[in-house]
């Protein structure tokens, strides 16, 4: 708390502006700061679950360029703030507000670029740490202040100690997961993954247009979109995150090499 460039003492409601609201709860601005709050609803678990999982993500001096940073968690007595969580605010929001209208937001080609390989670079630093996210998307990924992306929202997300409680959206969810006796886990992030960088790539969603019952159908008959326009080696990442059972994003991370510039 020493380190925010704000005193939550001078803050009032009219400093404050909602610029997200999700399952779990409501983000706000605080005007005149590079600060959101989010602000949870009546049960806190998911609360403790994502401030757990941050602090793992960001202990003993750890951080990564693409997962969104995290300042910590309000005290109780600042009662405008409901004890909420921390994070470093974006303007341009969730990339999937922000797909086909890139150019006019002045996202580069450059930088969208490396999008890929830091998508996959969050996905596999979560993973060597053990945490799951389970709701992978571009949702869930904000466009940085600088270009880059940032995996954010780990409400929900699992990790030892800590179960998963949320699913993926119906384009990022493995056919397979509505088998009655099938085990979730670092698995379905990266089928997720896959569709994330296939959108990255097109700049729309997956089976854009269809009911969930018709993608869910698609997927789970086999039917997926032509990769042909995809250039080399993304489109065999994207390949082997929906097919491969043994691809993990380390994989991947090494298959896309440093920094690549697939979406050329």
């Amino acid at each position: 708390m020493d380190t925010l460039p704000f005193d939550p003492s001078t803050i009032t409601r009219e400093d404050l502006m909602i610029v997200g609201i999700g399952i779990s709860g409501i983000v706000v601005h605080i005007r005149g700061t590079n600060i959101v709050v989010k602000k949870f609803g009546l049960s806190d678990q998911d609360q403790h679950s994502e401030q757990k999982i941050y602090e793992h993500l960001q202990s003993h001096g750890r951080a990564h360029p693409n997962i969104l940073k995290y300042y910590g968690r309000v005290p109780l007595e600042y009662e405008l703030f409901k004890g909420g969580l921390l994070f470093e605010f974006h303007a341009h929001g969730p990339l999937k507000d922000c797909l086909g209208k890139l150019d006019a937001l002045g996202i580069t080609p450059a930088q969208r670029s490396c999008w890929p390989y830091q998508a996959v670079s969050a996905v596999a630093y979560i993973h060597s740490l053990g945490v799951t996210h389970c709701d992978l998307g571009v949702h869930n990924f904000l466009i940085h202040n600088d270009g880059r992306l940032v995996l954010c929202d780990f409400a929900g997300s699992g990790m030892e100690g800590i179960k998963g409680t949320v699913a993926a959206g119906t384009r990022y969810t493995h056919p397979d997961a509505y088998d009655i006796y099938y085990e979730t886990g670092p698995r379905d992030d990266i089928f997720a993954l896959g569709s994330t960088l296939y959108e990255l790539y097109f700049e729309k969603r997956l089976f854009e247009g269809q009911t969930s019952d018709c993608i869910r159908q698609n997927l789970r008959e086999g039917e997926y979109p032509e990769l042909s326009a995809v250039a080399l080696p993304l489109r065999n990442v994207i390949k082997n995150c929906w097919f491969h059972r043994e691809y993990t994003a380390s994989m991947a991370l090494t298959e896309l090499g440093p920094q690549t510039t697939s979406l050329n």
